[in-house]
């Protein structure tokens, strides 16, 4: 008996537990995943108009803060305003740099896709943000990224007849993100072998009210974010955002003062001369030629003196592949430049790069290690018909796979509901059996418990020299005996609710 005691007592502290961990596994499951778009990324336009970091990774001594300035003409007023923005930033944590860019436009990404600007709350995972960025899940990147929220949390923007807001420009003072929770325990998790990101616990950040007003304004433009991140150079990358804007407004041809251009709305140092700020830009400007995104021009098309100023012209590339532009499309997505996405698309056909495209992804899930160039291997592996690793699973069988383990889930979810059931109802009988000794009579209920007794076999009974046993004995005979007589009767929904998940 006082083994049989020991095995109930162990029971219900087992079933406890169970509980405890049914509902935290719930609260994790309860989130909603965020899935990366990242050819269907946004960039707000303000954002996009002027700089708000450096182009370096590092901040040069004694540098606290950004200028950037320029004039344009205002219909509202019929006349050219100043518009201006002075970036400030604290001693401590300093400017904004390059890669700064790269996490606030994956921050404005991450919002959309969580919650579609609904709420300037947003609860993420670092996994998830770096895995967004494509950054190594090292130590350091953890680092990094925390200096970078802290930093976009400390830097201060004063817009000067710069911020549009309802078709005007305005004047306004804030920072981007009013307050971060950074959970570090993340960290560590996220370390270990076999964590899943939904497994991980949550950070959050919250917009500032007036950055995220923009935001639910829509004032904002489509952006290729995956593209953004295959360019390697920053100049590269802050000039693509700029020229992106500008050539969203229907204009696929601008030109621009050089100096203007350069020192204000890319970012260049301010005391480079007329060829040192060719030298800078040509790189970059050589980068958006080579990826289809500018149409080539040589030096003497491209820049033009005009008097004492020289001017710089950009004409957006137009696509002029309609036959396979599907497969380009996925190809530069996969980190292919478009030249070679192009000839590509002319050679194989839209379902052996699809394939393809399918399997290196694949490789770079589970074989990241064998990728120095992932652009040029996935290229040689359409080109070569490289052979297909023996443990790869084609999406069908993934989506399957998921499926399995979902349905196995969902069933243990529905035998621990059904036990969490059956306890309850056993508490209930309990709590009956209590009711009724209560209620009857002490001669009724003695002569329950004599007749109880009796039922016990002789070999079976504890003698009454082992008193606590024996009462237990004595207790539970006339508990059994009291249900006999006088049943518990379940409620029509609890009944109803052991009967659906039998069911099911």
């Amino acid at each position: 008996m006082t083994i049989l005691l020991a095995k109930v007592k162990q029971r219900c502290q087992c079933r406890h537990m169970t509980s405890d961990t049914q509902t935290q596994t719930e609260t994790q499951e309860s989130r909603p995943r965020f899935r990366p778009q990242p050819t269907q990324a946004l960039d707000e336009l303000n954002l996009a108009e002027f700089p708000l970091n450096l182009l370096s990774d590092r901040v040069p001594a004694g540098c606290t803060s950004l200028r950037f300035e320029d004039r344009v003409f205002d219909k509202s007023k019929n006349d050219y305003v100043k518009r201006s923005l002075v970036v400030s930033a604290s001693g401590e944590y300093g400017l904004p740099t390059a890669k700064d860019e790269e996490v606030l436009l994956a921050l404005i990404h991450l919002t959309d896709r969580i919650n579609g600007f609904a709420s300037p709350t947003v609860n993420f995972t670092r996994y998830e943000l770096l895995k967004l960025m494509d950054w190594n899940l090292g130590a350091k990147s953890y680092r990094r990224l925390r200096e970078s929220l802290t930093r976009w949390k400390s830097v201060t923007l004063d817009y000067r007849n710069a911020w549009r807001r309802n078709d005007r420009w305005m004047s306004e003072i804030f920072s981007l993100v009013d307050n971060v929770t950074i959970c570090e325990a993340e960290e560590v998790q996220a370390s270990r072998k076999g964590s899943k990101q939904a497994d991980l616990p949550l950070s959050s950040f919250n917009w500032n009210r007036i950055f995220f007003e923009s935001l639910q304004a829509r004032h904002v433009k489509g952006l290729n974010y995956e593209f953004f991140q295959q360019l390697r150079t920053p100049t590269a990358r802050r000039m693509y955002r700029f020229l992106d804007k500008r050539f969203g407004a229907g204009r696929p041809h601008w030109e621009f003062d050089l100096q203007n251009f350069a020192f204000e709305h890319v970012g260049l140092t301010r005391n480079y001369h007329t060829g040192k700020i060719k030298e800078k830009l040509q790189p970059a400007i050589t980068e958006l030629e080579n990826e289809g995104f500018l149409v080539p021009r040589t030096k003497e098309q491209r820049y033009k003196k005009h008097g004492q100023t020289w001017k710089v012209s950009f004409t957006q590339q137009t696509k002029d592949c309609p036959v396979q532009e599907e497969s380009v499309t996925k190809l530069t997505a996969s980190g292919v430049s478009r030249r070679n996405a192009e000839q590509l698309a002319r050679d194989f056909d839209v379902k052996t790069i699809s394939k393809r495209i399918d399997i290196f992804r694949w490789v770079q899930e589970h074989q990241p290690e064998t990728l120095r160039n992932p652009a040029g291997y996935l290229a040689d592996s359409i080109r070569n018909e490289y052979e297909v690793p023996s443990d790869y699973q084609t999406p069908e069988q993934i989506q399957a796979g998921e499926q399995f383990k979902a349905k196995i889930l969902q069933e243990r979810e529905a035998e621990r509901r059904r036990r969490r059931l059956e306890d309850d109802h056993e508490r209930q009988k309990r709590a009956h059996v209590v009711e009724l000794r209560q209620q009857l009579d002490e001669d009724e209920l003695a002569a329950i418990q004599r007749f109880a007794v009796s039922q016990i076999r002789e070999e079976d009974r504890v003698p009454p020299e082992s008193s606590a046993l024996h009462e237990m004995q004595v207790q539970l005979m006339t508990d059994i005996e009291l249900l006999n007589r006088y049943p518990f009767v379940a409620s029509e929904a609890r009944t109803a609710g052991i009967d659906g998940i039998d069911q099911t």
